[in-house]
C-alpha cells in the first residue's frame, strides 16, 4: 500500500522503494541540494 501521507519525507521515501535511488539522493532531495558522502 502506498503511504497516505503528503510528506517530503514520505514522497523521498516513497521515491527509494519505487525508484531505488540512493540514500544520499534522497537526502539531496529532502534538503533540495546535493549531499557529499565521506
Amino acid at each position: 500500500d502506498q503511504l497516505d501521507v503528503p510528506t517530503p519525507l514520505a514522497y523521498q521515501m516513497s521515491r527509494v522503494l519505487n525508484e531505488g535511488i540512493s540514500c544520499s539522493e534522497m537526502l539531496a532531495g529532502l534538503f533540495g541540494h546535493e549531499v557529499t558522502g565521506e
